[in-house]
């Protein structure tokens, strides 16, 4: 009987070893969220590329300074054309499309892919700034 119990043990720590080494590999490949001032620091730092993924007419109304629109229903198709060599910025209205957008974006082969959290309600919450994207047409 102890037989068994010793070969059930060194099971259990194979399959745990094992199981955390799987969790560990999934959390790596994940995409990260991040902080406004976190955002600002890795577009600042690594010159990241920050993807707005609202529809145009919000996109026109003010985002970050220096972000393309790319809305979430062409991201997919566009994303061959986004550099694999930086870091890449999803950002959203209020965090909720951009963290599945970002893994899409990861799945395409994307290397760096992050998203900012809370979206942009949590930008103007610490008080950063909006930008209007040159070429928007002004309301009549």
């Amino acid at each position: 009987m102890e037989f068994l119990t010793y070969n059930n043990t060194y099971l259990f720590v194979i399959v745990a070893l094992l199981s955390g080494g799987l969790l560990a590999f999934q959390y790596s490949r994940a995409t990260k969220g991040l902080s406004p001032a976190q955002t600002v620091s890795l577009a600042n730092g690594k010159k990241a590329v920050i993807i707005d993924i609202r529809p145009d007419e919000q996109y026109r109304e003010g985002t970050i300074a220096n972000a393309l629109n790319i809305p979430l229903d062409q991201l997919k198709s566009r994303a061959a054309s986004l550099p694999k060599d930086k870091a890449v910025i999803v950002i959203d209205q209020d965090g909720r499309r951009a963290p599945t957008a970002a893994n899409s974006l990861k799945k395409e082969g994307l290397e760096e892919v992050h998203y900012l959290t809370g979206g942009l309600m949590t930008w103007l919450k610490d008080n950063l700034p909006l930008k209007k994207p040159s070429g928007s047409r002004k309301n009549k």
